[in-house]
């Protein structure tokens, strides 16, 4: 988010980092994680085909009784948020987040 942020030009004041401190202070303010941020994610579809070849790649690799297909599947489940985008549209149309970015 930061980074696209300061290559449509909306900062110019902040480095990468300082701006990504100044997003993570101001989510805190508001009780908000970056979870709660407007996204933009491949369809579910793509992630149930990763999921899937996952759990069959450790049935190949491991014994029966050391695999964990629950595992596997929460695991797919807190690293799908890595193959979203913020949606920078949504986000710059948010009265909180325009005064946020206008107030850097």
């Amino acid at each position: 988010m930061a980074q696209q942020a300061i290559s449509s030009g909306h900062v110019s004041t902040l480095n990468c980092t300082s701006l990504v401190e100044a997003i993570d202070e101001f989510q805190v303010r508001r009780n908000r994680t970056r979870y709660d941020l407007a996204q933009i994610c491949p369809h579910s579809d793509v992630f149930e085909a990763l999921i899937d070849t996952t759990i069959r790649s450790e049935e190949m690799l491991l014994p029966a009784d050391e695999r964990d297909s629950d595992t596997i599947n929460v695991d797919m489940e807190e690293i799908r948020f890595k193959f979203c985008d913020a949606d920078m549209d949504k986000i710059y149309q948010d009265p909180d987040w325009q005064h946020f970015f206008n107030d850097l």
